[in-house]
């Protein structure tokens, strides 16, 4: 498998601590920078209020495979939860994109720090990405 991150987060949360637990829940802004060998891949990316950014969680621990969800009391297997420690850190984030400039995309709702690798974006369709 070679993974190969398309961009990078330059304006996010400082540190996990004061990242939400889910990006939803904030209306903060953030920016992702496309690295210059990708930006030919954001045409078209302006049609769409939501994404899916998906990036790489490059300070989570990936040896965890149980975690305790918030507010419950008991463990549970990793894949039963959106913990970010886990064997593939991967993040998934739906964010409203408010504007592109150049190689610059600004969006609300994402959870990740400054310096999280981007490592794909989608367009968010809810006809097919929700009931």
């Amino acid at each position: 498998m070679n993974l190969i991150p398309i961009g990078i987060v330059v304006e996010g949360y400082s540190d996990r601590e004061s990242a939400p637990r889910q990006g939803k829940f904030e209306n903060r802004k953030s920016k992702i920078k496309i690295y210059d060998d990708f930006v030919e891949g954001l045409e078209g990316i302006e049609n769409y209020e939501r994404l899916i950014i998906l990036y790489w969680l490059h300070l989570s621990s990936r040896n965890i495979l149980k975690a305790k969800p918030p507010n419950e009391l008991e463990e549970r297997g990793v894949f039963s939860t959106r913990s970010p420690e886990r064997p593939n850190p991967v993040g998934f984030a739906v964010v409203k994109l408010e504007r592109i400039e150049n190689s610059i995309l600004t969006v609300r709702h994402l959870d990740a720090v400054t310096g999280t690798p981007v490592i794909d974006i989608k367009p968010f369709l809810k006809e097919i990405d929700c009931e």
